[in-house]
């Protein structure tokens, strides 16, 4: 019969990659504006948002990369090109394209753990892991965004910008003003506030505030004369949410969270200092490494890379070091 010959006809191409790409593209087109918009033009309210959805796209990810049936049949669809003729499964472009995109989909779904047992305590785990992750990730990000904005120089000795650039003297002189207005409003003090929107901008007289914004960041370590300067600047972007700056971040986002706000939060915040988090990351990669049978993190990694192993990776770095350190070393000391 007719159902009979369909049940045992050997699946095509078009029927799972084509297919699962029509059903994953528009929640990962709708998140990856979103995500955009949380880098780019982040606020409370898109954040909050952000972090909400966040576990539920996540989840959404791993039904897909360790679903058993599409695993099985992207095998299948493998498995009848390797059992036909090797010459007429290779000989056109698209052909082997296509191989290509099964095979590298399989890889991911064992990265992403489809080979292990449904509901088993490794798959539970793993799943954990991967929604730690993402809300480390997300945590990570908005600690440097909040330490880049809430970093500022003020200068105000015209020597110090001497020979710097108008446009950037501008730029300065413009984000002084911003922050006048910007403080006025957290003091709540209109009269202030107003006054600071209407002040004329001189950008030869200043003063000039510096952020660690790209272009302000960019421009004073480019332009800057004053070395004392530079330096503060310098440092400040290099110490953004690390543990020279994070007791002053949690204490100003403590004191926000006791005006009144109802805390929603069962357990505790992972904080504002990056290190602690890059040290979890790095314990949870080691176990999830684990999990799928990897000695470690860099195992897994390579997995789906052109590296042949960790050693060579080594080898590679150590030769780069050889021949980079003594230059850096000789620029260096030029420059000092």
């Amino acid at each position: 019969s007719s159902s009979s010959s369909s049940s045992s006809s050997p699946i095509s191409y078009d029927e799972v990659l084509p297919a699962l790409e029509k059903m994953q593209h528009p929640l990962g087109y709708a998140w990856s504006i979103a995500s955009h918009l949380n880098g780019v033009k982040n606020t409370d309210e898109l954040r909050k948002e952000y972090e909400a959805n966040q576990p539920k796209v996540v989840q959404a990810s791993m039904k897909f990369g360790q679903s058993k049936v599409l695993y099985d049949a992207l095998s299948s669809l493998r498995t009848s090109w390797e059992t036909a003729d090797e010459e007429a499964a290779t000989s056109s472009f698209l052909a082997a394209q296509r191989r290509r995109a099964v095979s590298n989909t399989l890889r991911s779904m064992t990265l992403q753990g489809v080979g292990l047992p449904v509901g088993s305590p490794e798959q539970v785990r793993f799943n954990e892991i991967k929604l730690r992750f993402a809300e480390l990730s997300t945590a990570f990000s908005n600690n440097v965004l909040d330490a880049t904005k809430a970093f500022g120089l003020t200068v105000t000795d015209p020597s110090d910008v001497e020979d710097v650039p108008e446009s950037a003297l501008a730029m300065w002189a413009e984000a002084h003003r911003r922050f006048l207005v910007k403080e006025a409003e957290t003091e709540g003090d209109e009269e202030k506030k107003t006054e600071a929107e209407g002040m004329e901008v001189d950008a030869a007289k200043g003063p000039w505030r510096i952020t660690l914004d790209g272009p302000s960041y960019i421009a004073a370590m480019q332009h800057m004369p004053n070395r004392d300067v530079r330096k503060k600047v310098y440092l400040g972007y290099l110490t953004r949410a690390s543990e020279f700056t994070a007791s002053e971040a949690e204490a100003e986002a403590e004191a926000a969270d006791n005006k009144g706000e109802e805390t929603k939060e069962e357990k505790a915040p992972i904080g504002k200092n990056n290190v602690l988090i890059i040290e979890e990351i790095l314990k949870l990669r080691k176990e999830m490494a684990g999990l799928l049978g990897f000695d470690n993190y860099a195992e897994m990694s390579l997995a789906s890379k052109m590296a042949p192993d960790v050693a060579s990776v080594t080898n590679l770095s150590n030769l780069i070091l050889e021949k980079a350190l003594p230059a850096a070393q000789r620029e260096l000391a030029a420059a000092t």
